[in-house]
């Protein structure tokens, strides 16, 4: 397995993702609409089901026993992601289900989801970036 290879896997599977936040994005900008709390849970929960089928994916596809072949001394780098993806999918669908039972999308709402946002974008981010190292790190230049 390659470099290569796992950049490209890492795009593919980010792309969803990104689409989702650019969908959740344009829906904080609407105006109040009384479908708009459905929409963005829907988007949510979309969101955390995408978070959560990543870390699967690289699972299943061997990405990540191939990571600890490459590089053992990461497997806490990689257990604190997967804690991360955990941590945001239960925020994304916790948001998702309060808002869903709401009437409009207020402040501390929108506030709360463009935070929620964010911190995807920069664990994804992260994320991706501590995969890619894995391959072309040292050994003792990690954690």
């Amino acid at each position: 397995m390659c470099a290569s290879a796992l950049c490209n896997y890492l795009h593919a599977l980010q792309k969803e993702l990104w689409q989702l936040v650019d969908r959740a994005s344009e829906l904080l900008q609407a105006p109040d609409d009384p479908d708009l709390p459905r929409h963005m849970a829907t988007t949510l929960q979309s969101l955390a089901q995408v978070l959560d089928q990543q870390h699967t994916l690289l699972a299943t596809h061997g990405y990540l026993d191939e990571i600890l072949k490459l590089a053992p001394h990461m497997q806490r780098s990689l257990l604190r992601l997967y804690q991360g993806d955990i941590h945001l999918c239960q925020e994304a669908r916790h948001l998702a289900h309060q808002i869903g039972t709401s009437q409009r999308l207020d402040d501390a709402s929108r506030a709360r989801i463009q935070q929620l946002l964010a911190d995807i974008v920069s664990h994804i981010r992260k994320r991706n970036q501590v995969l890619l190292d894995a391959y072309f790190i040292e050994p003792a230049a990690v954690d």
